[in-house]
């Protein structure tokens, strides 16, 4: 019998080359769908623990799995609630902040001036410069975060509802995964589960 005939290497390295490429490119056009997916992944892993604990008080898997995203999500809430309100109150002072650092330039300017004698339209210049950079940076940040805004609030609808069908259905994606590996056992695959699980928590507390 013949050896069975293997592709030159060429070809080996266009098809892994091709198949990158199309993963790339797969991620970045799915990535309104795949970026929730995961971060709903890791939330799910992260309360799978506590709704186990309710379906042991008698609690339903429905309805222990729907108690522990509403909690979650009242607080994960609260908190961005508390940053907004940081952000207003921020952008509040704004003014304040605004003369403080006229008063700050002035100072730097003056010392400039007399201490390393240096000419104050010069430093006035450098110093004009810098913060139109910084206002120019800060604009390009806020149009950023306004671009995304649409984005993250889709997400914060789509998270909640994907960690309930990944905590409600875990026996499904379970059979899913040892029909995969069928060719190992499930006891190792349980614990790699696990394993990655672990890592996952830590990684995120």
């Amino acid at each position: 019998m013949s050896e069975k005939q293997e592709f030159p290497y060429i070809f080996r390295l266009a098809a892994i080359f091709v198949t990158l490429v199309l993963l790339v490119t797969t991620l970045y056009y799915l990535e309104v769908v795949i970026v929730p997916i995961l971060f709903s992944i890791i939330f799910a892993v992260m309360l799978f623990p506590f709704a186990m604990r309710l379906e042991k008080w008698g609690f339903r898997k429905g309805l222990a799995a729907f108690t522990m995203v509403l909690i979650t999500t009242l607080i994960l809430g609260f908190l961005v609630y508390l940053i907004f309100g940081q952000l207003s109150v921020f952008f509040g002072q704004l003014p304040q902040l605004s003369d403080r650092l006229n008063s700050i330039v002035n100072t730097i300017r003056d010392f400039a001036a007399h201490q390393l004698h240096l000419k104050k339209s010069v430093v006035a210049d450098h110093i004009e410069q810098q913060l139109n950079n910084m206002q120019v940076f800060s604009t390009q940040v806020l149009a950023a975060t306004v671009r995304a805004l649409p984005t993250f609030l889709i997400n914060v609808f789509l998270v909640p509802l994907y960690v309930f069908f990944l905590l409600y259905y875990r026996h499904f994606f379970l059979e899913f995964f040892y029909k995969i590996f069928h060719a190992s056992e499930r006891a190792t695959i349980d614990e790699a589960l696990e394993s990655t699980g672990n890592i996952i928590k830590g990684y995120v507390f």
